[in-house]
């Protein structure tokens, strides 16, 4: 429902390209502080039936929850160069 960790790995990327940084962490938070969240989710019909729920392929509805990612990002090239292990590589990013 917010795509704010998407838009941090865009800026972190582009930061890179544009060599204003060697190293970036990059992440999202997603917190539930108000009960209220789940009420209007409920109302709009958002949330899925039961715990099993899923979110798209036969699914009837999303079950949202508290989580939180990071991650470190550097231009490939210099993680060659350096001898760093690789986890994944990003191939581009877009923001609308």
């Amino acid at each position: 429902m917010c795509s704010s960790g998407g838009v941090a790995i865009h800026t972190a990327c582009r930061d890179l390209q544009l060599g204003d940084c060697e190293l970036a962490i990059a992440g999202g938070v997603n917190l539930t502080i108000d009960p209220r969240k789940y009420l209007d989710l409920c109302k709009v019909g958002l949330l899925g039936s039961h715990p099993g729920s899923r979110s798209f392929a036969a699914g009837d509805g999303m079950l949202p929850a508290e989580g939180v990612g990071a991650v470190l990002l550097k231009r490939l090239d210099r993680a060659i160069a350096d001898g760093d292990t690789i986890l994944a590589v990003i191939k581009g990013t877009a923001v609308n």
